[in-house]
C-alpha cells in the first residue's frame, strides 16, 4: 500500500514540483526543507528549476511525473526524461536513488544504486517498505526490497502490440510473462496485488501477487497471474456515449487510462484520461462489478481551462480535460490532477461538489508563495 498516496497527484507534467497546503494537509509534496512554516492554501517550490544536481531548488528535474514520501520524510521523485529516480532526503539533500542517466534496463538482482532504468513514471511503497518503480520504456514493474535489491516483478520487457482480444498481452498467464504498453501508473491493495493503468493497451490490469485465486470487479485471477479487469484493448470511441458506465466493469472501455487508486474499502478509481472522466468500481475486491462515473462527463472536455469548468457543481456534472491522477484521503475527499486544464481539482467527500484547489487554468510557472488558486501550473 502506498505510504503517502496523495503524492501521486503530482502527475501534472511540470518543470518543478509544487507544495500546496490546504489547512494542514500536504496535497502535492511534503517539503523536506521548511514546509512546516508554509502558510495555508499557498503554493511553493521545493525542488527543480535549475542545473545544480545536489541543491534541490537549483536542480534540473525534467518532466517529473510522480512523488512519494516515505515514513522517514524522504521524497522520491520520478523524472522520466532524465532516466533517474531522485531522492530528496529529509535533511534537504537531493541525490540519485536509481538510474545512471542512460535510459535502459539493467541491474536486476543487484543493488538499486547500480541499476539503470528507462522512463520511470510512478513510484509507490507498500507497508513492508518495498518500493515499486513503473518503467514505461522497459515495459516492466520493478520492486526494490528494504535491503536495496531490485528485481522485475511484472512484465517481460516486451511491449504489447496486440490491441484487441482476450488473453492477449500475457493475460491469464504468469506476471513475469506479461507484455505491457506504457503502464503509466500502479496502485496496491491491502493484500499487495498490483493494479496497472496499462495506458497504451487501453486496459486496467491486475497482477495477483498472492498465494490464492482472487476475484476483482467480477474477474477471477489465479495466483501469480495477470488479467485485464477493464477494457478490451480498443480506445473507447466518441460514438460510444457511455463507454460502459453503469454496467459491468469487464464490458467497459477506456481511453488511455493514466492514473489508478485503490482505497482501503477496495474501491478502484480510474483516471480515464482520453475520456475526460474519473471512474470508480465500488467494492471491487469484495464483489462489486459495476463501473460508474466519479467526476467529469464522458467525452466532454472543459472547453476553456481558465473558466470554472463547472466548479461548484456535483462532481459528475463537472468538466475535466485529460485527467491523469486521482487520490482519495481517509475522509473520502478526492484530489484530481486535471492535467489538460492546468489545475488540481478537489471533490468534497461529504457533498460530492467539485472545485479547483490550485491553478488558474493558465499554463505556466508563477505564483510561488501566493494562494494556490492564483498559481500557474504546467
Amino acid at each position: 500500500m502506498k505510504s503517502s498516496p496523495n503524492l501521486s497527484i503530482s502527475r501534472v507534467p511540470a518543470a518543478k514540483i509544487f507544495n500546496a497546503v490546504l489547512g494542514t494537509l500536504l496535497l502535492i509534496a511534503a517539503a523536506a526543507t521548511g514546509s512546516a512554516q508554509q502558510a495555508p492554501n499557498t503554493v511553493s517550490t521545493i525542488a527543480g528549476g535549475g542545473a545544480i544536481p545536489s541543491i534541490p531548488l537549483q536542480a534540473d528535474l525534467p518532466g517529473p511525473t510522480a512523488v512519494l514520501k516515505d515514513g522517514q520524510g524522504n521524497l522520491y521523485i520520478a523524472a522520466p526524461a532524465s532516466a533517474y529516480v531522485f531522492e530528496l532526503l529529509a535533511g534537504g539533500t537531493l541525490q540519485a536513488y536509481t538510474g545512471q542517466g542512460w535510459g535502459y534496463y539493467s541491474g536486476d538482482g543487484g543493488p538499486i544504486s547500480a541499476a539503470t532504468v528507462g522512463l520511470v513514471t510512478d513510484v509507490v511503497e507498500d507497508t513492508q517498505g518495498d518500493f515499486y518503480l513503473v518503467d514505461i520504456a522497459d515495459s516492466r514493474i520493478r520492486e526494490v526490497t528494504p535491503n536495496g535489491i531490485i528485481n522485475t516483478i511484472v512484465g517481460n520487457g516486451t511491449k504489447c502490440d496486440i490491441a484487441t482480444g482476450t488473453n492477449v498481452c500475457g493475460d491469464d498467464g504468469p506476471v513475469l510473462d506479461a507484455e505491457l504498453n506504457i503502464p503509466t501508473s500502479i496502485a496496491l491493495d491491502s493484500a499487495g496485488n498490483i493494479y496497472i493503468a496499462d495506458t497504451d493497451d487501453n486496459r486496467i490490469r491486475v497482477a495477483n501477487m498472492g498465494s490464492s485465486t482472487i476475484t476483482i470487479a467480477g474477474t477471477s485471477i489465479v495466483n501469480g497471474d495477470i488479467q485485464t479487469i477493464v477494457g478490451n484493448g480498443t480506445a473507447c470511441p466518441i460514438t460510444n456515449t457511455t463507454c460502459g458506465d453503469n454496467g459491468p466493469a469487464s464490458g467497459a472501455q477506456v481511453n488511455a487510462p493514466s492514473g489508478i487508486f485503490v482505497d482501503a474499502a477496495g474501491d478502484i478509481y480510474i483516471a480515464d484520461t482520453g475520456d475526460h472522466e474519473i471512474r470508480v468500481i465500488m467494492g471491487a475486491t469484495s464483489g462489486g462489478v459495476t463501473i460508474t462515473p466519479y467526476a467529469g462527463q464522458m467525452h466532454a472536455a472543459c472547453p476553456q481551462p481558465t473558466s470554472g469548468c463547472n466548479d461548484g457543481s456535483v462532481a459528475t456534472k463537472g468538466l475535466l480535460r485529460l485527467p491523469q491522477g486521482i487520490f482519495l484521503d481517509s475522509s473520502g475527499n478526492g484530489y484530481i490532477s486535471d492535467t489538460g486544464d492546468n489545475k488540481l481539482r478537489y471533490v468534497n467527500g461529504q457533498n460530492d461538489i467539485i472545485n479547483t484547489m490550485a491553478g488558474t487554468g493558465t499554463q505556466g510557472f508563477a505564483g510561488d508563495g501566493g494562494l494556490a488558486q492564483q498559481a500557474e501550473l504546467d
